[in-house]
């Protein structure tokens, strides 16, 4: 049966576990999980903007992300959280912390006379040469 981590985080994370190799010199990677992220970031195709994201694991997978201090780190501070029975993803995450600080800017992070200049609200627009002025 598999298990669901519902995400807050803006970029996916690969939650890892090392071992050293052989050779003793290099580290190796023992196990490795993606968990999914999205949060707060504009979809390019819909323009929709989700909330959260869901990465569903094996139940191997989760028992590893349990032990993992990475994952539970991140669980403690509200970005993720794993749960035994898919939700709706928007319900899930309803109750997690509101941003992660990788999140897009948004108008409300700014007091208005401190927002950056942008093509929007820029009334210095460049003004189209003539004819004349280019030759």
């Amino acid at each position: 049966m598999s298990k669901y981590v519902y995400s807050k985080l803006a970029n996916d994370v690969v939650i890892t576990d090392w071992h050293i190799s052989t050779d003793g010199k290099h580290p190796k990677v023992k196990k490795s999980v993606l968990i999914n992220g999205g949060a707060g970031v504009v979809n390019k195709k819909t323009l929709d903007t989700p909330q959260g994201a869901m990465t569903e694991v094996s139940d191997e997978d989760a028992e590893f992300l349990k032990h993992n201090s990475s994952f539970k780190r991140q669980e403690k501070a509200g970005y993720l959280k794993m749960e035994g029975a898919k939700k709706d993803i928007e319900k899930a995450v309803s109750d997690m912390v509101d941003r992660d600080k990788g999140d897009q800017l948004q108008e409300i992070d700014f007091e208005p006379e401190k927002a950056p200049k942008t093509a929007k609200s820029s009334n210095n627009k460049p003004k189209a040469k003539t004819r004349k002025q280019a030759s």
